[in-house]
């Protein structure tokens, strides 16, 4: 059974995010949206970077712990680690309903 994802969970994440830099967010946000564990190159293209730029900030991404990858042969495999920044993400991505 999953457990319950409470406000202040989501704040925490979502203020964990804000603290990040812009491109820092965008890499989040490509790695949560190409889903599958995306190589650099793919998160690359998807920030409109070069992936010597990505590989640099996806480095310091893994310091923080926010992600982390598998390297298979000469490409690395990423995901994000931090639960609860995944959980915001997939809250904000769910369609609004007007009340």
């Amino acid at each position: 059974m999953a457990k319950e994802f409470s406000i202040g969970e989501y704040l925490a994440a979502k203020e964990r995010m804000r603290n990040l830099s812009s491109l820092q967010r965008k890499i989040v946000d490509a790695i949560h949206h190409l889903g599958e564990m995306p190589t650099n190159t793919e998160i690359a293209r998807y920030c409109f970077s070069t992936h010597q730029t990505v590989s640099s900030t996806l480095s310091v991404l893994k310091g923080k712990k926010i992600v982390n990858n598998i390297s298979f042969g000469r490409n690395s495999y990423w995901n994000i680690t931090d639960l609860q920044i995944c959980q915001m993400l997939d809250i904000q991505k769910q369609p609004r309903n007007n009340l």
